[in-house]
């Protein structure tokens, strides 16, 4: 019995524990992976993951690109997700769920999962990676994994070459594995073993990975400690990044490979590279490097091989192996007694930085040379910034130029990337920032000119914008040289029988530049000196060119007095001379006794005209004629030469004597010509020329010169035509011709030939129609007069016109005294094909009474509010205005005077759905200006610019049929203060601005006594600096100091905010992204109130400016030259500002020793600008003109 018991128990024993290991729940670790694409974390986005509906990761996030967090699970357990957001940039969010195998069973972008099923058991097999539809053919083509060469069938884009004879890899020993595809993507390719035989390839199975295209080296070094025997590799390459390293991953453009692989003990004893290391040997003749290897500990190494020399391993340390030629890239390997040992140190290359690397190397450049150099291999030099850019991060060469005493100018404009100059005196232990310029030349090259003193060397540094910015670079160095005449810019001679005054010598001197000056005169003499005898004022003009090839010029006038007398005979043979304060004629032959004694040549009161006395005023209109008639209204005017020492013209041109409406007091320089365009027909224009010279402007100028212009086409060709004439024939191929007067009207109207007719206003309704005619008609309707007329209306295709719709028509009402003109045309001269005939007809019709409801306007004004009611009025009859339709609902007027400003009719408030329209003109033609219909909920706002004493009618109406109450609303804000310009100090100059979506623009502001100037916002809101930025420099342009930007916080409010620029001139940028913006109606960024002020100038000492010119004014050759002679041995900056306030040239010159300053204006537009000379004692200010 006891027997039995005890088998009893055991088999109850063994029942109880079948059926309880039936019902066992394995438990494991399943993992969250949270992947960031920028790498800068989830920026505050948040999920959960829940077990069985419990929260086991609550409102994770995220930092960095990657991170993964484990959580406990149960067989069978049902695993979710959710997706909480609540951050910014989300779409670089995602996220995987790996298994206990690491294998992905989850994933999600911004979403949730709702149901994954947890399973805790291990894997029967290696996962498959599944390849999809979209591959990039062909894949794999070659795998070689030490030496064997598997064979590769793609595309299959999956292969499992396990079962073939593994490969034998030892311990501790570089396994050599390479790959190829078949296209040039990048893939990220991993190699996995599988050291622990469990099925799956775990984190610490990978051995390597390489981001890269085409040929692939994998080689790795067997972990000295890896399991002997046979693993499985698997090779995975894919395109779109495989963040996680998942060799399961599957999907499109990817490939992977299985195959066997063996460890083996180490069959050799490897050398340990502690490391190598290039030297350089850029010093020799021959250029080159050198590589050391230090060899740790020698194993069974021999030598080191490149291929083809080798070099014996003597000793442990370092190896020297070399030298290579600059430039080449070797493949170095040590070299075993047994290859399977053998390691691959890699690809080593090196480039010797160019000769002129450092300062000490630079490489001179003259005047009118360029060298050709690269920067490719040029090493970074420790330099500070320079002239407001950066030069210390960037490779950059060096060259030297010497001064010549002038200006010179080195670009970089040939070069193949984008540079930066920049320019230096002193020595190269101690250099002195001079200039330098990032895209002052072609494009993004670089351009400098500056002063230079004669025979001192300046150190240039030629580097690019990026670091990266590198390549062939073409430095060129150009000295401008200069040319003086020694008797300066005016000269006398007389005219007499006395020959030693009746000619004289000119001297030019050839200044600065490349030396071995030539000239040329422009009465054909060469040579430096030469002599002339005039017998009327002439002007010479002598043309220096250096060795380089550098020009320049210079003039002078000579004046030719006549001082020639009779003694009664009739023969100009005498010449008069002033003695003891009394004129006489005396022979030739006594001049010079008489000079000797003080007397002097000519009248006692001097000529008439002279170097120090202004021109005469004598200078005639040659074309053309004075009181020349049929002049076309596109004419090039000339005059005659003025008596005397001329610098300039200045001329004016009016339709009044002496009148400037058309041109107002132009300075045209020495020009004798000026084209005058887009005249008026029929009309007198005036023309005055007043000489000038550095002792003033001509007195008494004649201002009767006129002539005039032919008379219009419209009026001397239109065939006049009334309300009686009905219809009349006309032809466009025989009567017309093509107008090149007139662009448009409504529509294109010069490129076919047109006919004209002529209507008097009669205040009738009049309908003008080419209805019949069979070919594509246009008509123009103007009004005005024989010397100018306006556009009125036009017509093209009208389909009233019954069976032609291309024929037209157009409808107006006339006014009474008015003279229209008719153009009668065909569409264009592609569709006039079988133009020709065609008849136009002229209707009359007496207008329609004006409505009753605008001739009973109540009358409002500015500030006025007035309710009342629609209710009860009639609906009236009107066209749309403004595309909204009014004419569905009662409706009212009223009226009210323009203020010449902005104003605003607003119907907001009221009880029921309105619109409202706004006209001008008068009851019998009322003319739309705006209308609206929603502006404020279902109520409405008309903003519109007024013209001063205008009458406008307001007309209040509804939507649809709708009528009722209405509050009526006129307001008349006072017009902003226009924005910059000058700031009157002592008063406070009120300003608001409302930017906009893509803005880039500027404000200027400028002190009107230099002192300094402070600019505080009362209110405004800017959407923040990390978008819209609100920036304002201490100058005249971007270049000058940053006083103030704009906060970083969203919707910033710049109230209280204030800056000051020191130096009177202050430089205010705004520049915003594409959208939140005042103008787009934001709340984050509203209208900016501020003020701007200035106190006491802190100079006052302007009279003690010295006096300077500038030749010649208007500039038409490209250039200007300043005489600074009464600056010399000052400091001081020279500006060029362009009517907005924009500084083009802003030239610092420290102790000034070359008088004369040459101002490069070749690319600069034409127009009017400001030259400014600023110095301790003040600024003084000349006007420029620029005509090239």
């Amino acid at each position: 019995m006891k027997k039995s018991n005890n088998l009893f128990g055991r088999m109850a024993f063994l029942l109880f524990l079948m059926f309880s290991l039936a019902g066992y729940s394995q438990s494991c670790n399943y993992t969250l992976e949270m992947n960031d694409s920028w790498g800068d974390g989830w920026n505050g986005n948040t999920m959960s993951v829940y077990v069985n509906g419990n929260a086991v990761l609550s409102g994770v996030t995220m930092s960095g690109s990657s991170q993964s967090m484990a959580f406990a699970v149960n067989d069978g357990d049902n695993i979710s997700t959710t997706w909480h957001g609540g951050g910014s940039y989300g779409y670089e969010t995602s996220y995987r769920i790996l298994d206990s195998n690491n294998l992905q069973v989850g994933a999600g972008a911004q979403s949730s999962i709702s149901s994954l099923t947890a399973s805790c058991a291990a894997p029967s097999g290696y996962c498959t990676p599944v390849p999809g539809s979209f591959q990039d053919t062909p894949g794999i083509t070659s795998i070689t994994v030490g030496a064997t060469v598997y064979p590769i069938s793609m595309p299959a884009y999956y292969q499992d070459l396990s079962g073939n004879p593994p490969v034998a890899l030892q311990q501790g020993i570089t396994a050599n594995v390479s790959l190829s595809y078949g296209h040039t993507y990048g893939y990220n390719t991993f190699v996995w073993i599988d050291f622990g035989d469990d099925l799956v390839f775990d984190a610490g199975d990978l051995v390597t990975s390489v981001d890269a295209s085409g040929n692939l080296d994998l080689s790795f070094t067997m972990p000295a400690g890896a399991p002997l025997g046979v693993h499985r590799m698997r090779i995975h390459g894919s395109d779109f990044g495989n963040a996680g390293a998942d060799p399961c991953d599957s999907g499109n453009y990817m490939t992977a490979i299985d195959l066997d692989i063996e460890v083996i003990a180490p069959l050799c004893q490897q050398a340990t590279i502690a490391g190598t290391e290039i030297v350089p040997d850029c010093d020799n003749l021959v250029p080159g490097y050198y590589v050391d290897v230090d060899i740790s500990s020698g194993g069974d190494a021999q030598s080191i091989t490149d291929g083809t020399n080798t070099w014996v391993i003597n000793d442990l340390g370092v190896n020297t192996v070399g030298p290579f030629a600059n430039g080449s890239t070797v493949n170095l390997t040590v070299v075993h007694a047994d290859a399977s040992c053998d390691i691959n140190l890699g690809s080593f290359v090196y480039n010797c930085p160019p000769d002129n690397n450092d300062c000490d190397g630079a490489i001179a450049v003259g005047c009118g040379e360029t060298y050709s150099g690269n920067t490719e291999f040029a090493t970074i030099d420790d330099l500070d910034s320079c002239a407001g850019n950066t030069f210390g991060n960037r490779p950059g060469v060096w060259h030297t130029v010497v001064g010549t005493g002038g200006d010179i100018i080195i670009d970089t404009n040939d070069s193949s990337f984008d540079t930066k100059l920049a320019l230096y005196s002193g020595s190269c232990g101690s250099l002195i920032c001079l200039d330098s310029d990032d895209d002052g030349g072609v494009g993004t090259r670089s351009e400098i000119t500056f002063s230079s003193n004669a025979g001192e060397t300046y150190y240039v540094y030629v580097t690019g914008f990026f670091a990266s910015s590198v390549g062939p670079y073409n430095l060129t160095v150009d000295c401008v040289c200069d040319v003086e005449i020694s008797s300066g810019n005016c000269q006398s001679v007389y005219n007499s029988s006395f020959a030693p005054l009746a000619s004289t010598e000119l001297t030019a001197t050839g200044l600065f530049g490349a030396g071995g000056f030539t000239y040329a005169w422009s009465d054909g003499q060469t040579g430096a000196t030469i002599s002339v005898n005039p017998t009327e004022d002439t002007v010479y003009q002598v043309t220096a060119t250096d060795a380089a090839g550098c020009t320049s010029t210079a003039m002078t006038t000579v004046l030719v007095v006549d001082v020639s007398c009779s003694n009664g005979n009739g023969n100009q043979d005498k010449v008069t001379v002033c003695h003891n304060g009394e004129e006489i004629c005396i022979s030739p032959n006594a001049v010079q006794a008489h000079l000797n004694h003080g007397d002097t040549i000519g009248s006692c009161d001097g000529p008439a005209v002279s170097c120090d006395t202004p021109p005469l005023c004598d200078s005639l209109l040659k074309v053309p004629s004075p009181g020349a008639i049929d002049i076309p209204t596109t004419i090039e005017i000339s005059w005659g030469q003025a008596t005397g020492f001329v610098v300039g013209y200045v001329l004016s041109v009016g339709t009044t004597p002496g009148g400037t409406d058309v041109v107002d007091n132009l300075d045209v320089g020495l020009d004798l010509s000026y084209t005058l365009n887009g005249l008026d027909f029929n009309s007198v224009y005036y023309v005055t020329v007043v000489p000038y010279n550095a002792n003033g402007s001509a007195t008494g100028c004649d201002q009767s010169n006129s002539f005039t212009t032919v008379q219009s086409p419209w009026a001397a060709d239109s065939t006049p035509i009334n309300c009686s004439t009905g219809s009349i024939t006309g032809n466009v191929l025989t009567d017309g011709y093509i107008n090149d007067y007139l662009a448009s009207c409504t529509g294109t109207i010069n490129d076919a030939a047109g006919v004209w007719y002529s209507f008097e206003g009669t205040g009738d309704d009049i309908i003008v129609s080419t209805c019949g005619t069979p070919w594509d008609t246009y008509i123009s309707v103007f009004e005005g007069d024989a010397s100018s007329i306006s556009c009125n209306g036009s017509d093209d295709d009208n389909f009233a016109c019954s069976g032609f719709g291309t024929s037209s028509e157009y409808e107006f009402t006339s006014v009474v005294g008015t003279t229209y003109y008719i153009f009668v045309t065909s569409f264009s001269s592609f569709t006039n094909v079988g133009s020709g005939d065609f008849t136009l007809s002229l209707t009359c019709m007496a207008p329609p009474p004006p409505p009753q409801a605008c001739v009973f306007a109540e009358s409002i004004s500015c500030g006025d509010t007035v309710t009342d009611t629609t209710v009860g009025f009639d609906v009236n009859d009107f066209d749309s205005c403004d595309f909204v339709s009014i004419n569905t609902a009662p409706g009212r007027f009223y009226k009210v005077e323009g203020t010449g400003g902005d104003m605003i009719a607003s119907l907001c408030g009221s009880s029921y759905d309105t619109k409202l329209a706004v006209f001008s003109g008068n009851c019998s033609g009322l003319v739309c200006v705006d209308a609206n219909d929603d502006f404020c909920g279902t109520s409405s706002q008309v903003t519109f610019a007024s013209q001063a004493g205008t009458i406008y009618y307001i007309y209040v109406t509804g939507w649809s049929s709708n009528a009722g109450q209405f509050t009526l609303n006129v307001s008349c804000p006072l017009p902003p203060e226009p924005l910059g310009g000058e700031v009157v100090c002592g008063t406070v100059l009120t300003q608001e601005y409302c930017y906009g979506n893509n803005e880039s623009s500027s404000i200027l502001y400028t002190s009107s006594n230099g002192s300094p100037l402070t600019l505080e916002f009362n209110s405004g809101i800017i959407e923040a600096s990390t978008y819209d930025f609100l920036t304002i420099y201490d100058g005249v342009d971007a270049s000058g100091t940053i006083v103030y930007q704009n906060g970083t916080s969203y919707g910033y409010n710049l109230s209280g905010d204030t800056a000051t620029a020191p130096s009177g001139n202050m430089f205010v940028t705004i520049q915003t992204d594409g959208s939140v913006s005042c103008q787009s109606g934001s709340s984050s960024a509203t209208t900016w109130y501020f003020n701007v002020n200035c106190g006491v100038a802190p100079i006052a000492n302007n009279g003690g400016l010295g006096e300077w010119t500038m030749y010649p004014n208007p500039a038409s050759n490209g250039e200007v030259e300043l005489d600074l002679t009464n600056y010399l041995n000052s400091d001081l900056e020279i500006q060029m500002m362009d009517f907005s306030g924009k500084l083009l040239i802003n030239k610092a010159e420290s102790n000034l020793q070359n008088p004369r300053y040459r101002m490069n204006t070749q690319n600069v537009s034409n127009g009017l600008y400001f030259v400014r000379v600023v110095t301790e004692s003040g600024i003084s200010i000349k006007k420029l003109i620029i005509a090239n």
